[in-house]
């Protein structure tokens, strides 16, 4: 629980399908996050989409420290990127 308010204003831009690329095998965790990063695209029309982890929190019923250790794994590997403070893009 105490992680959340630390990640909060993060925003992250993430291309869904490179996401789950990024992963050698299916899980649960990264197809289920997954899931909602393609539906929110879709339903947004952003590509690549740009959310928070709270957002992802809400859609995905996933704990904000589960998805932020697997957007941090995606940042590694150049599927995501984080955009600290939210406003300003680049």
């Amino acid at each position: 629980m105490g992680m959340k308010f630390s990640v909060q204003d993060a925003r992250w831009e993430i291309v869904p399908e490179k996401f789950l690329a990024g992963f050698s095998h299916p899980g649960n965790t990264e197809h289920q996050l997954w899931a909602v990063l393609c539906r929110l695209s879709i339903l947004r029309g952003e590509d690549p989409l740009t959310v928070t982890v709270g957002d992802l929190e809400a859609e995905s019923g996933l704990e904000a420290v589960e998805i932020e250790k697997l957007l941090e794994y995606s940042e590694l590997h150049g599927l995501a990127c984080r955009k600290i403070g939210g406003q300003n893009d680049d």
